[in-house]
């Protein structure tokens, strides 16, 4: 990839970085001056959704959210939670050791270690053959 050719080194493209990350605390894209006008007018806004929220011939749906901003601004929004039930299916694998021979079973129980670290399960099934 090739940079544009009227960049020079170690001069930023981009000086004044994205918008909204110099205006710690405020909103993305947010100027100041748009903040201090918006903050003049709040309490009006204030005032207009109670009115909305007291007007009985507004609709419920508008009703509800004038009430629904109102409390975000006194109590904060509720926090939100996620509740998650899941399942981990594991399976066994079961040796029959009656089919194995003597020599296999030996094999086996040197691999047993190997098997036997995180990620690997062995269970003999209640068969009295020794399992590493």
């Amino acid at each position: 990839m090739v940079g544009n050719p009227n960049w020079k080194p170690g001069i930023s493209g981009n000086p004044g970085g994205r918008p909204g990350t110099g205006n710690p605390g405020g909103r993305p894209g947010m100027s100041k001056e748009v903040r201090a006008l918006a903050q003049q007018h709040s309490a009006e806004a204030i005032e207009v959704l109670v009115k909305l929220m007291r007007n009985e011939k507004a609709s419920p749906a508008a009703r509800t959210a004038a009430a629904s901003q109102i409390l975000d601004r006194a109590i904060g929004r509720p926090e939100s939670s996620v509740d998650v039930n899941a399942r981990i299916r594991t399976e066994t694998m079961r040796l029959d050791y009656s089919v194995l021979t003597q020599v296999e079973i030996e094999l086996l129980n040197q691999i047993g270690p190997i098997l036997s670290r995180p990620g690997f399960m062995i269970e003999d099934g209640g068969n009295s053959a020794p399992v590493a």
